[in-house]
């Protein structure tokens, strides 16, 4: 079989414009359409990520508004200023009408915060079990905000009418006074 020179051109010209179609359309089509669907895969995710944030924001949301509420509805006090002596003056009465013995209370340094001051209290008294009781079922009450971090009770377990030595660690709380800044007006 013999090609005639014309079918031999026609040949080269149709592999030719075959080349050119595949290298110069076709396949940078497919490396785009690959790259938008890549893009496309992405964007999809990252709307899924966002709509999980929107979700979890919108249960923060109700959850901030649940606790503002149980805030407005609470009765305990944090007030603008330490007010340390007030504060030790109820716990000793408290301690005082719980019949307790040995009563000691050290205050010790106030941990300073962005939104509120901390002052840590350790109480150290001897008592029975029910006056010990009576005395943190008292001050859990108490209408300034406390927080009783530790209770340690030591006694004999043998001898259940004997007083024990308890050491209580508490927290209670105030809010620091805002200083004018020097624009605002006094």
């Amino acid at each position: 079989m013999h090609l005639e020179r014309d079918q031999i051109n026609a040949i080269v010209t149709v592999a030719f414009l075959s080349a050119a179609f595949v290298f110069a359309l076709w396949l940078p089509h497919q490396v785009r359409e690959k790259q938008l669907n890549e893009r496309i895969e992405a964007a999809q995710k990252e709307m899924g990520f966002n709509r999980d944030n929107a979700r979890t924001m919108t249960n923060l949301a109700r959850e901030v508004i649940e606790l503002k509420k149980i805030v407005s509805t609470m009765d305990k006090h944090v007030p603008e200023s330490s007010e340390l002596a007030q504060l030790l003056r109820s716990l000793s009465t408290e301690l005082t009408n719980s019949t307790v013995a040995g009563q000691e209370i050290l205050a010790h340094p106030i941990v300073h915060g962005r939104d509120y001051n901390v002052i840590p209290l350790t109480l150290l008294f001897r008592g029975s079990f029910r006056d010990v009781f009576s005395f943190l079922k008292k001050s859990e009450s108490m209408r300034r905000l406390i927080r009783i971090n530790r209770v340690e009770i030591q006694g004999d377990s043998d001898q259940s009418e004997n007083d024990l030595d308890v050491r209580v660690e508490l927290s209670t709380f105030f809010v620091p006074v805002q200083q004018p800044s020097e624009g605002t007006a006094k």
